[in-house]
Parts: structure tokens; sequence; C-alpha cells
């Protein structure tokens, strides 16, 4: 038996109860594995207010997440237990002390197991949203392989640097594409469901107009587009991919090339709250696909 086993034993025997308990309805060990994990434990003191102070702050440091905070040595902890109070052994009381000392103690506990779990948390979420960024990288390296097994001349080679990014080049061109995505605090956006994940595929460096009649005339010109996941509540865990592209207002007088683009990754948070709203930009959206994809590979070859 470990010191932490021999602490929730030792709660039990105290209070006839558990020190950490799963959520109501899910018995599971899992659910065991997360409550002693991440749950602080039980407050000692509630149950048994008679209990001596330098017991209960010896069942609580048995009890700390990190084992690194527990006792060593079996034999620290049967010194602790056979310890005689200040009062008997003639010493000063110091059991003001002491009790304070085990409140900030039980505090300290609850305050770094909340911690602990929203960094388990956390960590679970962008573990999710990661493994859902690799749904575009897998359309767009789909359609990387099947150009380079179909075509004999010109070849396409992409490359991962991270888990949120992706870049395509071709065997006889500077310019790239390149995939990237940034994970975002819960966004809102009525009645859309709620965002996590905003991204941009883009053509480097930015095609640009060769000529003012170009500029006018190629009213079909794509440079980029923006890609959102999103889950219908904040409660899902699993959502899907939007794509999006946007072109001026025509009622704003501006013209620009390429005529359809993506928007900054600081502005887009915002455009997605107000997608039908009469604004400065319209956009075009549509499910994951590969077809707009295609569409900047051209520009590569």
């Amino acid at each position: 038996m470990d010191v932490y086993a021999a602490g929730v034993m030792f709660f039990e025997m105290a209070t006839l109860t558990w020190p950490v308990q799963p959520k109501p309805g899910d018995n599971s060990p899992l659910a065991w594995r997360h409550a002693h994990l991440l749950t602080p434990p039980s407050d000692l003191r509630v149950a048994r207010p008679d209990l001596p102070q330098e017991l209960v702050q010896l069942i609580l440091l048995m009890l700390q997440k990190d084992p690194a905070r527990r006792p060593q040595l079996w034999s620290t902890v049967i010194e602790r237990l056979k310890r005689k109070s200040a009062s008997v052994a003639g010493l000063p009381d110091v059991s003001t002390l002491v009790q304070k000392a085990t409140a900030t103690l039980v505090q300290t506990t609850a305050q770094e197991a909340k911690d602990r779990e929203e960094r388990e948390r956390q960590a679970e979420r962008r573990a999710l949203l990661e493994q859902a960024f690799r749904e575009p990288v897998d359309v767009l390296r789909t359609v990387v392989d099947t150009f380079n097994e179909a075509s004999e001349v010109g070849k396409l080679t992409m490359t991962q640097s991270g888990p949120l990014s992706a870049e395509v080049k071709p065997s006889r061109s500077g310019a790239r594409l390149l995939l990237s995505g940034e994970i975002i605090p819960d966004l809102g956006a009525r009645p859309n469901g709620v965002y996590r994940i905003i991204g941009m595929a883009r053509i480097e460096p930015t095609p640009s107009a060769t000529s003012t009649e170009q500029l006018y005339r190629a009213r079909d010109s794509f440079g980029s587009f923006n890609l959102a996941y999103r889950v219908s509540r904040v409660t899902e865990r699993f959502g899907n991919w939007m794509l999006f592209r946007f072109e001026h207002n025509p009622l704003t007088g501006r013209t620009g090339y390429p005529r359809w683009f993506a928007l900054d990754l600081h502005e887009f948070p915002r455009q997605l709250q107000l997608l039908n709203a009469l604004g400065m930009y319209q956009h075009e959206k549509r499910g994951l696909d590969d077809e707009w994809y295609k569409l900047l590979l051209t520009q590569l070859l």
C-alpha cells in the first residue's frame, strides 16, 4: 500500500466515508480515477471536528495529489501518529496556530485541485481540437496525393510543421499554399453554434493584379479562404467544419484583387458574429470539401 492509499484508508476509518467521490450517477473506474486525480478531498474537519489537528494535517498530507508533497517515508507517518500533543507534553499550546495552518492547507489543497482540473480540461480540449484540425489537413493531403499520382510533370510537396499548420509547395515555383489554424475560447454566434477553431488557407505571396484591366475584369479571382470549426452547443465535444470566403460589399465602392479572400484571424471572429448583417463584407460559405483547395492549388502550377 502506498502513502496515498493509506491516507484514503485513514480518512475512511475516521469518517466512514470516502475522501473523494465521482460525479453522481457515474460509478465507472474512469470516473473514480478522475476523482482521485483531480477532486480535492472532503474537509475532514467537517465530519470529525473532534480529531486532533495534527492527525487531520497528516491525513491531508497523505492525500496530496502531488506525490512529492506526501510524506516520503513510512517512518515519518509512524512518527507523526505516535507524537504526543503539545498539552500532554507540557509544551506551549499552539493549537490555534495548528488550526490555522490546517485551514490553510485545506484551502490550498482545494485550490490546487481546482487548478489541476482546469489544466486537465484545457489539455483535453486542445487535444480534441488539434485532432479535429486533421480533417481539413487530410482533405488537402488527398488532393495533393491524387494530383501527384496523376501528373507526370509538376509535383506538389506537402509538409506539416505542427498540429495546426501545413504547407504545400510546387517543384518549380516560389509560391506556396499555407494552411494554419488557431484554437480560440468558445465563441458564440447565434444561430450558428459555438466556434472553437478558426483558420486560413492562403497563397503566399498573395496574388496581385498585373493591370488595371485585370483588376476590374477578373471577377472570380481567388486568393484565400477561412475555416471555422463549430459545435452546436457548449456542452458538445465534436463538431463540423465550415469554409468561408469574403468579398468587399459593392455598396462600399471598394474593389480589390483577388475578389475572394480570407479575413485576418484577428478580424475573423468578429465577422463570424456578423455573418448575416449588412457590413463592409459579403461572404460565401460551404461545408468542408476540396473545391476551394483546388482553386488555390491552380495558382501554384
